[in-house]
């Protein structure tokens, strides 16, 4: 199995290092796994920006992972799959019938009656139509603090019921639930997953929150991952640091979703997941293992066909160029592919990661990615706005370029 050099993660300290003497670095955890344990963790900062009595960050912080959730949701309705309880074929609206209503928007502001039926595999490669009011990684604004916010329907508020309230806020006023482009004609990134969660709830007759618990978190022994903030929760959560674009860093005090135990009746798969990095190197792990064939460490969470529908790109050539062209400057590689959950790469990153490689971020510039060729994993969690932070990727570059100078068998 690889590890890391020890000139490898001398190199690595003192990238780390060197950023941690830059006022200009937010805080951050960095962690590399293989599928027999973690080879190389560090952080930098406090998890409160520039306040040391917050403690320093380290594996047990909780971060706000936002898209990070999907894979975790995707997880869970492979699961059901794999019961024979979730068919990809089935009409999602024989779990939410608000869904039997799709109107496609036009470019003149018009709508018209969808032809084709919206299906869960829509939902799973995010071809449904369903589309965010706005490209999260565009990057050629820079919001103040108080722009800085999620769309209508994760702010709420909502009801006990939180797909109904959900879908209140998509639908508005209009005379249906308003799709982008006939389900399975295209890509768009969207709440594809946070509708595939409230599909897992209708399903299953219990909360998300309910069922990652008993099905993946709790097997895997993930303590710190939840929708909802315990007071265990609380202790390890990070604060959100606001970079302002000529002055540096400041914390940034804003609700993202109600994550209040008492209060909290909305779980959106697609987006408001609480983890920690020790957490999610765990998940990433158990993945490595299922993949290669190794026994896990825990029970398995998913078959190993089921593993490999995580890693299987899934977008035809035009839906692939519309996921290119919303990644955007953010990220220009080439040869990427959606493909349940995740993103995954078709061709080597030079220096990097692999092809056959799967990878995907979150709002507060948050990321992961799996390399099933090399054996390896990794995580990259700070909590900054405005999303996406080139310099703080740029970091994260660099790490990723020494790791893998640094391996070895």
């Amino acid at each position: 199995m690889p590890t890391i050099s020890g000139a490898g993660k001398q190199a690595l300290d003192a990238l780390i290092e060197n950023a941690r003497q830059d006022p200009k670095t937010p805080p951050f955890f960095y962690g590399i796994t293989s599928a027999d344990g973690d080879i190389y963790t560090n952080a930098a900062g406090f998890k409160k920006v520039a306040d040391r009595a917050s403690g320093p960050v380290d594996a047990d912080t909780v971060f706000w992972i936002a898209s990070q959730t999907k894979l975790i949701t995707h997880i869970a309705a492979l699961q059901l799959v794999e019961k024979g309880l979730l068919s990809p074929s089935t009409p999602v609206s024989e779990y939410i019938p608000e869904f039997a209503n799709l109107i496609v928007e036009s470019d003149g502001g018009e709508h018209k009656k969808a032809k084709k039926v919206m299906i869960i595999e829509h939902l799973m490669h995010h071809t449904s139509g369903l589309c965010y009011p706005f490209n999260v990684l565009d990057g050629s604004k820079h919001p103040e603090p108080e722009e800085v916010v999620l769309p209508q329907p994760f702010r709420g508020p909502h009801t006990e019921d939180g797909a109904a309230g959900f879908l209140k806020y998509i639908k508005a006023d209009l005379p249906g639930i308003p799709v982008k482009f006939e389900p399975g004609s295209d890509f768009a990134y969207g709440y594809s997953s946070d509708i595939l969660g409230f599909v897992i709830e209708k399903l299953s007759g219990i909360s998300l929150e309910d069922y990652m618990q008993a099905n993946i978190l709790k097997p895997l022994d993930m303590r710190h991952t939840s929708f909802l903030q315990s007071p265990e929760i609380k202790e390890h959560l990070a604060s959100t640091t606001y970079r302002r674009k000529d002055s540096g860093l400041e914390l940034w005090d804003h609700s993202i979703s109600e994550a209040d135990p008492e209060k909290g009746h909305a779980f959106y798969g697609g987006s408001t997941l609480l983890s920690s990095s020790r957490d999610y190197l765990t998940l990433l792990r158990h993945l490595l293992q299922l993949h290669s064939g190794k026994k896990p460490f825990a029970p398995a969470i998913l078959s190993k066909e089921s593993v490999l529908k995580l890693f299987t790109p899934s977008l035809e050539p035009a839906a692939q160029g519309s996921f290119q062209a919303f990644l955007g400057p953010a990220l220009p590689a080439p040869g990427i592919q959606w493909s349940n959950g995740q993103a995954v790469i078709t061709a080597d990153w030079p220096g990097m990661r692999k092809a056959g490689s799967a990878f995907w971020s979150g709002y507060l510039n948050t990321a992961y990615f799996i390399d099933p060729t090399t054996g390896i994993a990794g995580v990259m969690h700070g909590q900054v706005v405005p999303t996406p932070d080139m310099g703080f990727m740029m970091i994260g570059a660099g790490l990723e370029t020494m790791v893998y100078a640094g391996l070895e068998e």
